[in-house]
């Protein structure tokens, strides 16, 4: 962030634990309660972010690295679309359904808690989306819905929310490190996993065990399941990192030619029961968020 927004959020951070700016050494006497229920408020703020600089609610961390000029001298974006990494390959990429943890997880949105979940309106969606991304809740709305109905059965408009926010905080943030970085180089490659055998289906974090060879322990099978074909796509994918580790090209016999990603051919990895390149998985979506993120 800025050093005006950081600015911003240290005098929040203040006004809610009632600490003068004069004695900045009460922070020492927070509780971990009181630490935490300061983020939550400060959540609630917006900032400027991605390749628009349009201003998007925080929804997550606040607490992070500052753009002061020096050691961090530009954003991580900003020096991808500038050039700063063109002799770096670079692989990129996420999960399909990677809200669906945080969704789960305590002091979730409680409009889509378990008790709740199944008397959300429409209405109180758009409500929501709109506080994330003014001016278009309702086209998000409708957009997400849509895309949801056709892709799996039973959906809830708790899949339509989880669908949305992923794409917000994950999905199209790395999309646009992988078009920055094209503009430069062809070394760059996407991937998205969607294997979704686990608890909360294709969620964030469900990469890892993949990705580290720990399907078999709790935390792995939580996360993608205890069908054996987890641990045979762990070997596929470490296959696929080893080689680009290698040789900064992550083609493999398993999945064949790992096309890089172009604007014009915007190849991408997908891995699942049946792991393999695709063109463009994010079309449907992508057009709502030009001018946003």
């Amino acid at each position: 962030m800025t050093r005006s927004e950081a600015t911003d959020i240290a005098r929040r951070f203040l006004e809610v634990t009632d600490i003068d700016p004069a004695t900045p050494e009460k922070l020492w006497q927070l509780s971990p309660d009181q630490i935490i229920k300061a983020q939550r408020q400060l959540t609630k703020l917006s900032f400027n972010r991605g390749r628009y600089s349009q201003e998007v609610r925080q929804t997550g961390m606040v607490l992070l690295p500052v753009v002061e000029g020096n050691i961090i001298p530009q954003t991580p974006l900003a020096a991808i679309q500038s050039g700063e990494a063109k002799d770096i390959p670079l692989m990129v990429g996420c999960t399909r359904d990677e809200w669906n943890l945080f969704l789960s997880l305590p002091g979730a949105e409680d409009l889509f808690s378990p008790t709740n979940v199944n008397e959300v309106e429409k209405s109180d969606l758009i409500d929501l989306l709109e506080k994330s991304v003014p001016g278009i809740g309702e086209r998000a709305a409708n957009l997400y819905e849509k895309m949801i109905q056709t892709s799996r059965q039973n959906a809830t408009l708790a899949d339509v929310y989880s669908a949305f926010e992923g794409d917000r905080m994950f999905r199209i943030p790395t999309l646009r490190i992988a078009e920055a970085h094209s503009e430069h180089t062809q070394n760059i490659y996407m991937f998205q996993f969607n294997w979704d055998k686990g608890s909360l289906g294709a969620c964030h974090a469900s990469d890892i065990p993949l990705v580290f060879g720990c399907t078999e322990n709790p935390a792995g099978q939580y996360l993608c399941g205890t069908d054996p074909g987890a641990g045979k796509l762990s070997i596929l994918v470490q296959n696929c990192w080893i080689a680009f580790a290698r040789s900064s090209d992550p083609s493999t016999d398993g999945v064949g030619k790992w096309h890089p990603f172009e604007e014009e051919n915007r190849h991408v990895m997908c891995f699942d029961d049946t792991t393999a390149l695709h063109s463009d998985p994010f079309d449907c979506a992508v057009e709502l968020w030009e001018g946003v993120l």
